[in-house]
């Protein structure tokens, strides 16, 4: 009786492990893609010009090439504001769907060997992931990404003797500087990716060899599952991107130096760190 209550248990657990896992993987492919699109449009560029496009309320106003190029890609590319939306609900998906799969294995004792290296491929991808999030939010270069860099520079100079040195060696003498946005631009784009799938690709192998934990299910009926959480993953980020205004940065306006739009907060994985520099003193 306790062994076939105990069976039934452990296949729901590991249900719910392939579920989030495979949504984290699925998730992260999207961004693939997507991210692909993006770069054919986007300019990592500071240079100032003068915004010509065909949000009128921002016309002739001073912005960046990030920022117009941007506005271009949202409001004038025949499909860019549906592919910009997609990518941003997919991080906000991703970062959810590895923390959940943490929090699962945490709670069933699934960290424990033979799965330990899991449990760290997992821990690992979870800051990639807040880290990927972050240096996207900067890109566009308006009020959501002057806030953004606010908070990195502020969680620099918290630091005790170094922080000061680490902030002039990341935007220069002057704050935000000329050239924060390019190099945001290539960690975003090729050394975070590039880590990611390295440690995706390390679990996927570590699966084949020790299985998922706590699955009761044969690899066949795993094997049929896969296809269906893609579609169904693929199918929400769709409706997300279609249906859920994000990131509307022609609302926002371009980023300026000590500017901030009211309606501009962080992701939600940030929120944790918004709110301890809240709370500690100057």
């Amino acid at each position: 009786m306790r062994s076939s209550v105990r069976k039934r248990q452990s296949s729901g657990l590991g249900h719910w492990s392939f579920m989030f896992a495979e949504v984290a993987i699925w998730s992260f492919a999207v961004l693939v893609v997507t991210g692909l699109f993006l770069m054919v449009f986007f300019d990592p560029d500071m240079s100032p010009v003068l915004y010509h496009g065909v949000y009128t309320p921002l016309s002739g106003v001073p912005v960046s090439r990030a920022f117009d190029s941007t506005m271009r890609l949202s409001l004038e590319v025949r499909g860019g504001l549906f592919v910009r939306q997609v990518h941003h609900w997919s991080a906000l998906v991703f970062v959810a769907a590895v923390a959940m799969q943490l929090l699962r294995m945490f709670l069933t004792g699934a960290f424990r060997r033979p799965r330990v290296p899991q449990w760290l491929i997992w821990v690992t991808l979870l800051p990639l992931g807040m880290a990927a999030g972050e240096t996207g939010n900067i890109l566009p270069d308006d009020m959501l990404s002057g806030g953004s860099l606010w908070l990195i520079q502020s969680v620099l100079l918290s630091i005790p003797v170094v922080g000061s040195y680490a902030a002039q060696l990341l935007f220069g003498a002057g704050f935000p500087g000329d050239s924060i946005i390019p190099t945001m631009y290539w960690t975003h784009v090729l050394l975070i990716p590039v880590a990611m799938v390295a440690l995706l690709a390390a679990r996927e192998r570590l699966v084949r060899r020790h299985g998922h934990s706590r699955f009761a299910a044969p690899v066949p009926a795993r094997a049929g599952v896969r296809p269906l959480m893609a579609g169904t993953t693929i199918g929400v980020l769709v409706i997300l991107g279609l249906a859920f205004q994000i990131a509307p940065i022609w609302l926002y306006g371009p980023a300026g130096p000590g500017q901030i739009s009211a309606g501009s907060v962080p992701d939600w994985y940030m929120g944790f760190l918004d709110g301890a520099l809240r709370i500690m003193p100057g």
